[in-house]
């Protein structure tokens, strides 16, 4: 009798992470951004890239299998700096992420952060990293662990 009680437990407990897992798929950047890319089946250069436009990330996060990672853009033509800085700065702060480094470049500075509270961490310049935010003339991207494609 008390291997069958721990046997339905056993099940409970996975039909509820199951849907759980299934259902309750948040963007990490649960924001008000001008565009969302999601990175299936690989957090590299080599996933496939589904973009969508703000309003739509969170429908199809929860509708997409194998999210790996994701990025939000935040146009300065179509939000206020002000949101996106204010949201960042809070979401850095309360993720706990520190700075490893920062690259200037054609397209931006670019920030790379490290948090445990974050997973899939990539190694660059012998640091891990899971947070990269760019920020240039035409808005601010923020990826995780990394941004792939344009910024």
């Amino acid at each position: 009798m008390k291997n069958c009680k721990a046997v339905v437990f056993f099940l409970l407990v996975t039909i509820i992470s199951v849907f759980y897992l299934s259902y309750n798929k948040t963007p990490v950047f649960a924001c008000e951004g001008s565009e969302y890319s999601f990175y299936i089946l690989s957090n590299s250069s080599s996933a496939k890239v589904i973009t969508v436009n703000g309003k739509s990330a969170l429908a199809t996060a929860k509708s997409v299998e194998g999210v790996r990672g994701e990025s939000v853009f935040f146009d300065f033509n179509g939000i206020a700096k002000e949101y996106a800085f204010n949201f960042l700065i809070d979401f850095v702060d309360k993720k706990g992420a520190v700075l490893a480094f920062t690259e200037e470049g054609e397209w931006g500075v670019n920030y790379y952060l490290y948090t445990p509270k974050l997973n899939n961490s990539v190694v660059i310049n012998n640091r891990a990293v899971n947070l990269h935010i760019c920020i240039n003339e035409r808005g601010i991207t923020a990826g995780y662990p990394l941004i792939f494609g344009s910024y």
